[in-house]
């Protein structure tokens, strides 16, 4: 296929052998469908009109630490409490979308590599989604097989990200330059994936982007 056409098919029905061959070898990537909405946080976490709900999110995880982004300064992160996070991006929806005040745009925060997984179990909570097996461990998730095993289980790289309009991730390499896959509860996210032969062009002379 031509290399800027992403293919998009139906989770439904996909076999490991399938999506190994296709995809994972090959390094293709892969838009599948009607995933997430079988996961009870697709239900959990929307409005009846499909926007995020943010005041449900601030009540069901306040008291639970999270890393905040601001997009406008790229490395200013701090620790915050994830239901005062989601307040605040209530306020930042409700002030866009009745236009009443200027949105302030100064602090583009970003809820960015939250720990999810580790969030569920302190709270003593199940995760409300579930990978298909192509997707988690042992054929895929191997990197956190490990960690929740050998490693101890005191470290990750399931993460959950929430944003308003505008948040963004910066040109980066998935961890340990592994294949990630990311689904969308609610929102758009645009993509924009590098060939590997630009990758000089994307960094400086530390090979940092």
């Amino acid at each position: 296929s031509d290399v800027g056409t992403v293919e998009r098919i139906s989770a439904r029905g996909l076999t490991a052998r399938a999506f190994i061959e296709r995809f994972a070898a090959p390094g293709r990537p892969v838009v599948l469908g009607d995933l997430a909405p079988e996961w009870s946080a697709y239900r959990r976490w929307r409005r009846d009109d499909g926007e995020a709900d943010f005041e449900g999110l601030a009540a069901e995880f306040r008291g639970v630490q999270g890393p905040v982004v601001n997009c406008n300064s790229c490395c200013d992160i701090e620790s915050w409490d994830v239901g005062e996070y989601y307040d605040w991006a209530a306020a930042q929806t409700r002030s866009e979308q009745s236009r009443a005040a200027a949105t302030d745009r100064s602090s583009l925060l970003y809820l960015k590599d939250w720990h999810f997984v580790h969030a569920c179990n302190s709270l003593g909570r199940e995760v409300p989604y579930a990978a298909p097996d192509y997707l988690a461990a042992p054929l895929h998730d191997w990197l956190n097989l490990y960690l929740d095993t050998d490693a101890g289980g005191e470290d990750d790289y399931r993460f959950c990200y929430a944003g308003v309009k505008d948040t963004r991730t910066p040109v980066h390499h998935d961890v340990l330059f592994s294949h990630s896959w990311s689904a969308n509860i609610c929102g758009r996210k645009h993509w924009v994936f590098y060939p590997p032969e630009v990758f000089l062009a994307c960094s400086d002379i530390r090979h940092s982007y």
